[in-house]
């Protein structure tokens, strides 16, 4: 069935950001009718669904009150404590405020030397500090959060650690020495020390982070991202921020990371990283974690914000070989074309020739008619495109091998390359595309730059399955089958599936292509073989 083509403005298929975000994310998703037959010409945008506002729910007096309560508190305690326990804090505490007591009240550590007494009870007061900050931790900010609901994180670099050493040497020592000199230099060195993590705390607060980048890409070609970083604080600036993205697949994770070396207050800079994903599919960016440890290098304090975004990879397009459009016409189909019709008001210009009576007026080519000093007109005739049916045989075994992967992405930049070869050439050509993966899928479209890019988005989400079907693939296909049709099977198997399929006179009409080099090289050429 032909679909007429959408009035769409679209500026050519290199254009990435020339489709509106609503159109690509209705093929992206994969929502219950992408996998109908319906053509990709038809990119039908459904309003947006709008949730309906809610009644204001009444609520007396004695009911908030009643919420309010030491057992409502109680409950909502609890609740936080089943989903997750602090058993280390509890055990920790525990285990500091039993060194404490012991230190005071048993007989046989009265005998130590006070200082030893006192170092004890030092490290027993902090532990039992740091147990009862993670118990508070896990109370009230169940998810995960700190304060302010945001993940600040704390990392000591090597230089941190070992100035954190010192520190801890030069405390024990003044303790158990009684030296004020050592306390003094501890002192000394514990203030550069808070006063490196205070300032990268305050750096962090009031920080923006966005990210601009196309929604769709090549696998293997380059493309730009940009990384916005605003400073909301009024006063003071942000210096040396590292900003690390993440790009994530489900077979592949890139870190990605930008420097800042200065944002002024109420200001933003932008920088910008390039981009190299090798994998098909759906990448999902973010969150981002944005870090510093200006001015020191003591203390690196960072916090995550969450910055979503995505990117949808396309399988590489090759280059089709001549022999590929010298295929032979079948014999059935010579006898059933229809002989090139001449006529005025036809398809493509053919050539000029006298003016005979009948001919239309509007037909008469005025400068060659002077030229010759006689009537010339234009003669038409009628061009039809064959049409082309492609299936896809994407099989793979349930113990796959790297070798298994290899055919599955040959055969899908193969199908690609011969699928958007065609819709660029004809003029009035109709695609049909049947996959069997998961799921058996057949979709029909026309020349048009949406239809291009929906059918590559249909492309980066194709999936092989151990479970494909050969007999459901041409079954779906059996009542789009033409006269005027050029059918080729590309599959994945090593071996030619023949035996899997019930009506041997479906298959005599395919050409049967396994995705494998060696046999097709003489038709494709892929990209990364392609020489530079």
């Amino acid at each position: 069935m032909r679909v007429p083509r959408p009035a769409i403005d679209v500026r050519g298929h290199g254009d990435l950001r020339s489709i509106t975000s609503a159109a690509a994310s209705a093929d992206i998703e994969g929502r219950d009718d992408a996998r109908s037959s319906r053509p990709f010409g038809s990119l039908a945008i459904p309003p947006p669904c709008r949730a309906m506002p809610r009644p204001p729910v009444r609520t007396s007096a004695a009911v908030v009150r009643r919420r309010k309560g030491c057992s409502h508190m109680i409950r909502r305690l609890w609740r936080r404590l089943a989903r997750g326990f602090p058993l280390a804090g509890v055990l920790g505490l525990a285990a500091a405020l039993a060194l404490l007591i012991s230190v005071y009240k048993f007989p046989w550590l009265r005998t130590l030397p006070s200082n030893i007494r006192m170092a004890l009870a030092v490290v027993a007061l902090t532990t039992a500090i740091a147990s009862g900050l993670s118990i508070l931790r896990v109370l009230l900010w169940p998810q995960g959060g700190t304060w302010y609901a945001l993940p600040y994180r704390v990392l000591l670099p090597r230089e941190g650690m070992v100035y954190l050493a010192i520190m801890v040497v030069l405390f024990i020592g003044s303790l158990l020495g009684r030296s004020n000199t050592l306390m003094l230099v501890f002192a000394m060195m514990a203030g550069p020390f808070v006063l490196n993590g205070w300032i990268t705390f305050t750096m962090l607060k009031r920080l923006q982070v966005r990210r601009e980048l196309p929604p769709r890409a090549m696998a293997g070609s380059e493309f730009s991202v940009a990384v916005t970083l605003q400073n909301r604080r009024l006063l003071f600036g942000s210096w040396l921020m590292a900003v690390t993205d993440k790009a994530t697949h489900a077979e592949e994770l890139l870190s990605p990371r930008v420097m800042f070396i200065r944002v002024p207050p109420r200001s933003s800079r932008t920088a910008y990283y390039r981009l190299r994903l090798q994998r098909r599919g759906r990448y999902r960016l973010g969150p981002v974690e944005v870090g510093s440890r200006f001015p020191l290098g003591l203390v690196e304090r960072s916090v995550v914000l969450s910055v979503p975004g995505e990117v949808l990879v396309h399988p590489r397009l090759g280059r089709l070989t001549p022999r590929w459009y010298r295929v032979p016409l079948l014999a059935t189909e010579l006898l059933e074309r229809q002989r090139t019709r001449r006529g005025t008001f036809d398809d493509d210009f053919h050539h000029l020739r006298e003016y005979r009576p009948g001919d239309n007026p509007r037909s008469i080519h005025w400068r060659t008619s002077a030229r010759r000093n006689e009537l010339m007109v234009r003669e038409y005739h009628q061009s039809r495109d064959r049409d082309l049916l492609l299936a896809l045989d994407l099989y793979i075994p349930p113990r796959r091998t790297a070798g298994d992967t290899e055919r599955v992405e040959l055969a899908l930049e193969f199908a690609a390359t011969v699928a958007i070869d065609y819709l660029r050439r004809s003029f009035d050509g109709i695609l049909t595309l049947a996959v069997s993966g998961p799921e058996t899928d057949v979709w029909e479209c026309e020349n048009a730059p949406p239809a291009i890019d929906a059918l590559l988005d249909r492309f980066a989400l194709l999936e092989a399955s151990s479970h494909s079907s050969p007999t459901s693939l041409l079954q779906a296909v059996r009542d789009r089958l033409t006269a005027h049709q050029r059918r080729v099977l590309i599959t994945t198997r090593l071996e030619v599936p023949t035996a899997p399929f019930t009506d041997d006179a479906l298959l005599a009409g395919f050409e049967i292509l396994r995705a494998l080099p060696e046999e097709l090289a003489p038709l494709f050429v892929p990209l990364r073989d392609e020489p530079a």
